[in-house]
């Protein structure tokens, strides 16, 4: 099979996998959800880039790499240890994670690839947003590359 997907599945496996396995309660954003901030002090956002593709011609199957980046946007109302908890679960529930990547609607062999989490970059990039006078957010980043197979 080659490796032709959709960005959103490759996102929405991991948003789920980070669903389903975070410990801190954190709202995971989903492609193309909306998620009302007004009722939540800390939310995480997903984003994969960078997608690079190698054809694997032993085995026949396409492999590539991507930069998997996980916001964390966290409200002043939470505490700065709260946001870094939240990194810190992040970190913990993708490093060296296996996450199937799944397409129900289109295939007949739901598992259309495997991702391979490694050891996420080093590093804390943190900022805040808003002014002075409204309520501040801080942004935690944390990026980890990944090796992606076509199943």
């Amino acid at each position: 099979m080659s490796l032709s997907l959709k960005i959103e599945r490759l996102v929405g496996a991991v948003a789920s996998h980070l669903s389903d396995n975070i410990t801190s309660g954190t709202t995971v954003e989903y492609p193309g959800s909306f998620v009302d901030t007004g009722a939540i002090n800390d939310w995480v956002c997903v984003r994969v880039a960078a997608m690079t593709r190698n054809a694997q011609r032993r085995r026949g199957t396409d492999h590539g790499k991507v930069m998997i980046t996980v916001e964390i946007y966290a409200k002043r109302t939470a505490a700065t240890y709260r946001a870094s908890r939240i990194e810190e679960d992040i970190r913990a529930v993708l490093r060296h994670a296996e996450i199937l990547v799944k397409d129900y609607g289109d295939s007949s062999e739901p598992t259309i690839a495997y991702l391979r989490v490694l050891e996420p970059d080093v590093g804390n990039q943190a900022r805040q947003l808003g002014t002075p006078t409204r309520s501040d957010v801080r942004v935690l980043s944390v990026e980890f590359p990944a090796l992606l197979q076509a199943a």
